[in-house]
């Protein structure tokens, strides 16, 4: 048995009173750990989370509001690559799983993908995601953004894993579940349909339309109340939502809580190319009926 500096210990095994010292640099590595896991807590309990902002490009040292927690970051990512080596004690697994920390990077992937679509709605994600929102966004909001370009590019590669047949059945069955299509057939542009059942989805369980996390789901749902607003919804979407009666729970002074000066810059800017959209239709005898089927195309998805 291991004990503190300068404390005799009893190999019972053999029992021998053979007086044993624990080396210092053993004394020094364990309160590092037990340090480090202390931080962990506090960073858990100030945070309600165990994942760290991305890494940005440049000097380490430079980056803006990226530093606080890099010595934390770069532990725990000891603590997994030591765990896939078979070198992390039993007690420490114990000790980082009791807080809730995965070792595998595919489960860490995949829970920060089911976190974010318990916040932003959907796993229907684009290769490569740039918000069109507006550019004065607080840290935390850059942050996101930066953890959902990771995202996308994560579930990038896990379909083109399956595509090879290399993703294993279990992570297969895991991301289905989730709602992630891998198929080549889903690929492309999310159809009306399934973003309005999304939209659905969101409202059963949030009781608001809006998305509060940034992402496909959200700006589609800015785009459509935008179009509502101007009379470009076709008969039969309208008829859809007038259907789930959730037509009252798309009007702007519910969506934005009454606060006109706070809309998403995507919903006022979407508003004006639409507008300039429709003034630059062609004009003829049958613009008229142009305008009219225009109106109706003009939702996107």
């Amino acid at each position: 048995a291991q004990c503190p500096l300068g404390r005799p210990s009893t190999n019972g095994n053999q029992g021998e009173g053979i007086l044993r010292l624990v080396p210092l640099e053993r004394v020094k590595e364990v309160n590092y750990w037990a340090g480090m896991l202390e931080q962990l807590k506090f960073y858990q309990a100030q945070t309600g989370k165990l994942t760290f902002p991305p890494h940005r490009g440049g000097d380490p040292s430079t980056r803006e509001g990226n530093n606080d927690f890099a010595h934390l970051r770069d532990w725990v990512e000891v603590q997994r690559t030591n765990f896939q080596n078979k070198t992390l004690e039993e007690s420490r697994i114990k000790e980082l799983r009791n807080l809730g920390l995965e070792f595998d990077p595919w489960h860490v992937m995949f829970n920060r993908l089911r976190k974010y679509k318990r916040e932003a709605g959907t796993v229907r994600l684009p290769k490569d995601y740039k918000s069109s929102e507006s550019v004065d966004k607080s840290y935390d909001q850059k942050k996101e953004d930066e953890e959902l370009t990771e995202i996308c590019k994560w579930v990038q590669d896990q379909i083109r894993l399956y595509r090879k047949d290399e993703l294993e059945i279990g992570r297969k069955k895991k991301l289905r579940k989730l709602g992630v299509k891998l198929t080549k057939g889903h690929m492309g542009k999310v159809p009306w349909e399934d973003r309005f059942e999304e939209m659905m989805e969101y409202y059963h369980t949030h009781k608001t339309c809006l998305p509060k996390r940034d992402g496909p789901l959200r700006e589609w749902i800015l785009e459509l109340v935008n179009l509502i607003q101007n009379g470009y919804v076709s008969n039969r979407r309208q008829k859809l939502i007038h259907q789930e009666r959730i037509g009252p729970y798309l009007r702007p002074e519910v969506i934005f809580g009454g606060i006109s000066p706070n809309m998403p810059s995507a919903f006022s800017e979407g508003n004006k190319k639409r507008k300039a959209a429709v003034v630059a239709q062609p004009r003829d005898n049958n613009s008229g009926d142009d305008a009219k089927k225009a109106k109706t195309e003009v939702m996107a998805v």
